[in-house]
């Protein structure tokens, strides 16, 4: 898991958060009984291991697909707009922004120390 962080614009210290889950590829048991792969090596495989079982070599490649996009969640806490928070939550699959004040920036701006 990668954890960026980003400081808001608050009165007090307050920090933005993105986690970052890496996925594995996806695994294809039909193509490693396909390729008679013994059940026994299969989460090696899974694993990026290559598998040498005597005169037979079994690589990763032959039963996983692609790489696969991780899974990137965004949670920014309350704060005063500032312009790095579109770069900072930019491809996040859940986004969450939780604010104070429900009328745009009126109340942040007449009471800045809140």
């Amino acid at each position: 898991m990668l954890l960026s962080i980003l400081e808001l614009d608050h009165s007090s210290p307050c920090l933005g958060y993105s986690f970052y889950l890496p996925r594995k590829p996806k695994f294809y048991p039909e193509k490693a009984q396909a390729a008679k792969i013994p059940l026994k090596y299969w989460s090696r495989l899974q694993n990026g291991e290559i598998i040498v079982d005597g005169k037979n070599t079994y690589y990763p490649s032959m039963v996983l697909g692609r790489e696969r996009k991780g899974i990137k969640l965004s949670y920014i806490v309350d704060t005063r707009p500032i312009n790095d928070i579109p770069a900072f939550i930019y491809e996040s699959d859940l986004f969450i922004c939780e604010g104070t004040y429900y009328d745009g920036l009126s109340k942040s701006i007449k009471y800045p120390n809140s």
